[in-house]
């Protein structure tokens, strides 16, 4: 691993920065971040040098990597350390797929085989180096980790296993919110599968997974809690072609999981090959679970093994991924996409796009399980997976809403292709490949393995941008920190390295291109409307404070002929080879003061172009007002969605006064706080060319002063209500700083925990309720021997009808037992016939009591009684026949083979019930599912009645525990035992309606078992 990565980060660290994001990081989140923590009295939450303002809870959507980025910088410097932060990731996922694999097979070499088909994948890789937006790649990670905590909840049911979750699901969340929405579709269906197949341990797996949700609330959602507030203010993608990058940013087809680096698709239209093959999934990998399948047709009982099982597992979840990741599109309609991008392939294209089409569909039907049955749910299933866009119903969703690359659901989910690669490679290893040729093997796909990748391993030692373009970009800056001209910086370009302009010059700038999402929304329509004539842009230059334009004069993104405009409407400060700086002296920053004003309804951004138009003409600021709220001098005109911009006959002869700049009145030390003293008539308005944010608060001697919106999107203030210098403080609820101290104390307590538990001066106490120590059964072993005496136990009420063809048919086993009758003094008479036997004080027994007791109190009796006589083992059976006398052999056989009891089971391998309605045996197992849920007896008849036990459970049993009179006797025995760590053998038996006398299950009886279980649920 060091070797491979070192390799990496050898050539990578040698090459300058690309155009995507990662050198930018430095300036736009590092340093703002601490730099805002210096300058702030509190917590920061409010950042001017980006996009003209902006709200700082959209932070947390990244902290973890921020931190892990601020830790390597500090060691190695930048952007070295940016890339030594993002290299990171590597190890990272490596350990945690090693750690999960290991823990799912136990079987090492397939977990070393999944973590280096892992970290080899053309996602992981492509994401790092290419695009180099590391931060959503520490999504990567998680995965793995968050499947390992589940299995270990499994497992120990511990608070330790908790922890584990909530750790892996709340960094995940705190790397990239969206991807971990993304990858809970997956998390599900492991989560299903994993209660179907421990279903012993469901309850400690739901209760596990619950106590960290909870925590994952206080470490990662409540750090959110702000951003979903600033939601109702920020551009999003209100502005942009949403459903244009829906659709390019979206799987087409299966076939892109053969196209390795668009070598395939490359003749395709060109959203098909924007991926850049991040859906390849790797030779290796697509050979192995191919030759399995094909293999499995001869051996199809592999794929019910537990590996198999697995494989189809992870086959399915990797389906699921590319499903999802198909967007807006169904399979079947991508289909058409791809045969409308497809007119420049060649024809070969198409025949191998139907046969990657048809293959999915062999899948499906291949990962299900065998049974009568499984035709139905393989056509439903194909069916949905052909017609059905999974997407598009998830998006109905809060959490699913706004997302622009459906991909991303392949970026969380290509992991499960490389585990099933892994299971795979394994069974083919084990099955076809001698054990002399293995290492050989071994070392070919190894060799294959590295070639495949490639392509994608390339990418760390392309070259990046001149190292001139950095040279130049330097120069500007230190030009920019000197020039006299106050205000923002404009920058031209669609590479990403000017965002380090705020760190370097001490200039913000108006607009970015990555987080432009972040933008306020009124921000934007401004930036937006000054697009639509040179007129408009000059307005918006002058009243926006922008003092500089940066023309990237390299930049392929830009047009010449908009770099051309610029440069003729403004003259040049600064000029080199690759970067240019013109110059707006006209920059009314930091704020200015408008005598007239244009009076507008709220909500009309989308004027933007007509009210610049406007205030360029007439000097006229645009004012959001409602229409009580116009009695303000100097009305220039009006505003409104319908009419548009209206001038006032006046003005449209004899503009208003000229716009007068206004300097800060005291340095801005602090980003959420600014003053200003706007000197001489106090008529109009103070304009502040910074978005406007509801928080903002201003005052003036003392009083607060409402705030307007002026421009659509930045603040103004009316003069007329102020007297001395106006201070405005950014001022967000409380709970921000109290949702920051929450999460931080909540991620200070679980890595606290995590790491001083295992320390040796914890007491053993703590790590035995730590590690879940103290809840786990220890099994009792029992030697096999043999029951030599044993009594059969048969509580009567009413039985007179029934109860001497029972003694005979237990009497006239070979095997040679007693029984015990305990009855509760029936009115029938059954006791009198019990004594009317000739067996009776002989091999036939009686208990009698005054009256009905109940069941449990019966056997407890009889247990007793089978203690001071002497049994060994003690038969449970009902005096009805539904329980068959031939079976108590088979019960007594368990014993001797070393189980502490032998329950007879109705359900164990199918349903052996005669004569029952279809409700009763609804009923029936239902009880036996709520039993198994809530207290996870691995049982399959938890309230069976019919059982043999050692005589040891009898006398050690923790009878308090059983305290029940009804059916849930059966139920609080069984589980007290399970508890106790005897060992419970289920012997299959057919139980038969009773033919005579009455049934003793009553409403009353039904709801003492339904309580008693949640009880048991509480406790264990």
């Amino acid at each position: 691993m060091a070797v491979y990565v070192g390799a990496l980060g050898a050539g990578w660290l040698s090459q300058t920065p690309s155009q995507e994001e990662l050198y930018a990081d430095g300036g736009r989140f590092l340093h703002e971040l601490v730099s805002n923590i210096k300058a702030s009295e509190g917590i920061p939450w409010w950042s001017s040098n980006f996009m003209q303002g902006s709200s700082m809870a959209n932070f947390g959507l990244c902290m973890v990597p921020f931190i892990s980025g601020l830790a390597c910088v500090g060691m190695f410097g930048d952007p070295a350390g940016i890339k030594i932060a993002a290299l990171l990731i590597i190890p990272l996922s490596a350990l945690t797929m090693f750690l999960f694999v290991r823990r799912l097979t136990a079987q090492e070499w397939t977990a070393v085989i999944a973590a280096l088909l892992y970290i080899s994948s053309a996602q992981i890789l492509l994401r790092i180096a290419n695009f180099e937006h590391w931060m959503g790649s520490y999504s990567y990670i998680f995965p793995p980790l968050i499947l390992w905590a589940f299995l270990k909840i499994a497992d120990e049911g511990s608070w330790r296993a908790s922890a584990w979750l909530a750790l892996g699901w709340s960094a995940m969340m705190l790397s990239y919110a969206k991807l971990t929405f993304m990858f809970a579709p997956l998390a599900a269906l492991f989560f299903v599968w994993l209660l179907l197949d421990r279903s012993e341990r469901r309850v400690a797996l739901v209760r596990g997974t619950l106590v960290a949700l909870v925590l994952v609330g206080l470490m990662a959602v409540i750090l959110l809690l702000p951003l979903t507030r600033e939601y109702q203010w920020i551009a999003a993608f209100a502005f942009d072609n949403f459903a244009g990058w829906q659709q390019a940013f979206s799987l087409k087809n299966f076939t892109s999981v053969l196209d390795r680096a668009n070598g395939l698709l490359a003749n395709m239209r060109p959203d098909f090959v924007a991926d850049r093959g991040q859906f390849y999934l790797g030779l290796v990998t697509l050979f192995a679970v191919g030759a399995v399948f094909w293999w499995s047709r001869k051996h199809s009982e592999w794929l019910a093994t537990r590996n198999g099982v697995l494989l189809r597992l992870f086959v399915g979840m990797t389906l699921l991924a590319l499903w999802l990741s198909q967007g807006p599109f169904s399979v079947f309609t991508g289909v058409q996409e791809f045969l409308k991008g497809s007119v420049k392939a060649p024809d070969w294209i198409a025949a191998l796009m139907w046969l990657m089409t048809f293959i999915p569909l062999f899948l499906i039907y291949a990962i299900l399980p065998v049974g009568p049955r499984r035709g139905f749910w393989a056509t439903a299933l194909i069916l949905v997976y052909l017609f059905v866009p999974g997407f598009v119903l998830l998006e109905k969703l809060p959490m699913y809403r706004d997302i622009r690359a459906p991909w991303g659901f392949w970026e969380v989910g290509f992991f499960a292709g490389a585990i099933a690669g892994a299971l795979a490679l394994q069974q083919l290893f084990v099955a076809l490949i001698e054990r002399r040729d293995r290492l050989i093997v071994a070392g070919l796909l190894g060799i294959i393995l590295l070639l495949d990748s490639s392509a994608y391993f390339s990418k760390f030692f392309a070259p990046g941008l001149p190292a001139q373009t950095f040279t130049d970009f330097d120069r500007s800056q230190e030009y920019l920190k000197t020039s006299l001209i106050e205000g923002r910086v404009y920058p031209m370009s669609g590479r990403y390295f000017y965002l380090r302009t705020p760190m370097q010059s001490g200039r913000g700038v108006n607009t970015e291109a990555a987080w432009s999402h972040f933008q306020m929304r009124g921000m934007r329509a401004l930036v937006n409307g000054a697009n639509s004539s040179p007129g408009a842009m000059q307005t918006y230059m002058r009243v926006g404070g922008i003092s500089h334009v940066l023309l990237d004069k390299q930049d392929p993104f830009t047009p010449p002929e908009i770099q051309n405009a610029f440069a003729q409407a403004f003259p040049t400060g600064f000029d080199s080879e690759f970067i240019r700086v013109l110059e707006n002296k006209d920059s009314l920053a930091p704020a200015f003061v408008a005598r007239e004003y244009l009076a507008m309804d709220p909500g009309t951004e989308a004027l933007a172009p007509a009210f610049l138009d406007a205030a360029g003409r007439i000097n006229a600021v645009p004012i959001e007002l409602g229409p009580n709220e116009r009695t303000f001098p100097f009305l220039a005109g009006a505003g409104a969605e319908q009419s548009g911009v209206q001038i006032a006959q006046k003005y449209g002869e004899t503009p208003g006064e000229a716009f007068r700049r206004v300097p800060f009145a005291a340095p801005r030390d602090n980003p959420s706080r600014m003053v200003f003293d706007p000197y001489g008539s106090r008529e109009g308005w103070l304009v502040v060319t910074e978005a406007w944010h509801p928080d903002w608060r201003a005052y003036s001697d003392g009083a607060d002063i409402p705030i307007y919106k002026a421009f659509g999107g930045l603040m103004a203030v009316p003069l007329s209500r102020t007297d001395g210098p106006i201070e405005f403080i950014f001022t967000p609820p409380r709970w921000y700083d109290l949702a920051v101290w929450i999460s931080g104390l909540s991620w200070a307590g679980v890595l606290g925990l995590l790491l001083i538990m295992p320390l040796p001066f914890i007491p053993k106490r703590w790590k035995d309720a730590w590690t879940g120590a103290n809840k786990r059964t220890t099994v009792i072993d029992l030697p096999a021997s043999a029951v030599t005496k044993a009594v059969v136990v048969i509580p009567t009420y009413n039985e007179r009808e029934s109860i001497n063809k029972a003694l005979d048919l237990v009497l006239g086993l070979p095997r040679k037992l007693d029984v015990l009758v305990v009855d509760d003094g029936s009115p029938d008479g059954t006791a009198e016939v019990v004594r009317e036997r000739p067996e009776f004080h002989k091999r036939v027994f009686l208990l009698t009591g005054k009256g009905k007791a109940g069941l449990g109190t019966a056997y407890r009796r009889g247990f007793q009684w089978a203690l001071k006589h002497g049994y060994e083992a003690a038969v449970e059976m009902d005096a009805d026949l539904s329980h068959d006398p031939a079976d108590i052999p088979k019960l007594l056989e368990a014993l001797e083979q070393g189980a502490h009891l032998a329950v007879g089971s109705r359900y164990l391998g199918g349903i052996s019930v005669l004569n029952w309605p279809q409700s009763r045996l609804f009923i029936s197992t239902f009880g036996g599912f709520y039993v198994r849920t809530l207290t996870a007896l691995p049982m399959s008849d938890p309230t069976s009645g019919f059982k043999a036990i050692r005589a040891d459970v009898l006398r050690d049993l923790n009878w308090d525990k059983v305290q029940a009179e009804g059916y849930a006797f059966q139920i609080e025995l069984h589980h007290t035992a399970w508890k106790q760590g005897f060992t419970i053998k289920e012997v299959p038996i057919v139980f038969t309606e009773r033919r005579e006398g009455d049934s003793k299950m009553s409403t009353a009886i039904s709801l003492e078992a339904a309580w008693r279980v949640l009880r048991l649920a509480a406790v264990s």
